[in-house]
């Protein structure tokens, strides 16, 4: 899930931002617009246009301000943050501190970096170790990971998180027993980060749903994980504990894996799906129980930019500002007012303002300057 900038400066040093969109399954107020209904068609959230950040997560979210602000909404499983366990429809702030940077939204949990390097556990269920503490126990307050001020990017999964830090390795954490989710080498849940193969070459992160990856400074793409609907990519069958090479290119610039497919970007502009093309999740024009073992190209065009991958549906943002999506549109997830499957892409809105697509799940958001 690819986050906006943290922040933009407009006339006479004035921090200026993004605003925020979101639509899918609205139960426990997932969608963050004061509902618990459905929305089919992306709605803005808020009418402040000040966000730097956005996360979602499965029936919660979190947007990050250009003041450094923190503010969540969704299911009380205590991942909002707020010392309770209170379902909320509608972004409340974290507490009054003002130095966050990003957050991170799990199935049932929440991680935020601050602008200081440190990473922090805002609450959850923790049974997997997915606080990342060292724990199993649930907590509803934020609560730093470690003492270590190098982390600089997180990303979500089912159960579990991970991060990159400035030194270029990953680390991961929470559930690893089904799959090898952290990519460690091990079947073996943690509750505290362990690092993501020995690797220190690390550009970006490549978010999974039930797994993980990365991007290199050399353009190559690696993931570990589940495997089972080929949505690893690697042209091979069985799971990865630790990472492993999807093909040879050099040129990958962002991807992300859903629960069953995925998708890639490449710096060339041209947009690449793999795994499962049931309910048209890829993109092809075929809505087939057919697993792509390796990376195709969808379409012709050569002008997209970045991807998030949910489950079932995947969210685009092209070089023009332009929002896209494909798949199943159960609970209105592809956010063009339809419930009806999308097996090509298909635009949401006329806007050229788009910045960052955010999928999870049931629902999905973005920010748009």
């Amino acid at each position: 899930m690819p986050s906006g900038k943290r922040m933009m400066m407009g006339a006479a040093g004035v921090s200026s931002g993004y605003s925020a969109y979101t639509w899918g399954k609205g139960a426990f107020g997932g969608t963050g617009q004061g509902i618990t209904t459905d929305t089919s068609v992306a709605t803005q959230i808020s009418d402040s246009g000040a966000w730097a950040s956005m996360s979602v997560g499965k029936y919660a979210g979190a947007l990050v301000g250009t003041d450094g602000s923190l503010w969540t909404w969704g299911r009380g499983y205590g991942q909002t943050g707020h010392g309770d366990t209170v379902a909320r429809s509608s972004p409340t702030q974290v507490g009054s501190l003002t130095d966050w940077a990003e957050c991170a939204i799990s199935n049932n949990n929440a991680v935020a970096i601050k602008t200081d390097g440190t990473l922090w556990h805002l609450g959850g269920r923790a049974s997997n170790g997915e606080n990342g503490r060292g724990t199993v126990v649930a907590s509803s307050s934020p609560i730093q990971i470690g003492a270590l001020t190098t982390w600089s990017k997180v990303t979500g999964r089912f159960e579990g998180f991970q991060a990159l830090k400035t030194d270029g390795t990953i680390w991961s954490w929470g559930k690893n027993s089904n799959f090898g989710q952290c990519g460690d080498n091990t079947v073996v849940d943690r509750s505290s980060p362990v690092q993501s193969g020995a690797d220190s070459d690390w550009a970006t992160l490549v978010s999974a749903s039930q797994g993980g990856g990365g991007i290199k400074t050399d353009g190559t793409i690696w993931v570990w994980g589940r495997n089972s609907t080929a949505n690893l990519g690697i042209n091979a069958a069985g799971d990865r504990s630790s990472p492993t090479q999807i093909g040879a290119q050099t040129d990958w610039l962002s991807a992300s894996m859903g629960l069953e497919h995925s998708h890639g970007t490449k710096t060339t502009g041209k947009l690449y799906g793999w795994g499962s093309q049931k309910q048209g999740y890829l993109g092809n024009g075929v809505a087939a129980y057919v697993y792509l073992p390796s990376p195709i190209q969808i379409g012709a065009l050569s002008d997209w930019s970045t991807v998030s991958a949910g489950e079932g549906v995947s969210i685009f943002t092209k070089t023009d500002g332009t929002l896209w999506s494909v798949g199943k549109a159960q609970h209105g997830r592809t956010g063009v007012g339809s419930t009806e499957n999308k097996s090509s892409p298909i635009q949401i809105g006329s806007d050229t303002t788009w910045v960052s697509p955010h999928a999870f799940f049931n629902h999905a958001g973005g920010l748009k300057s």
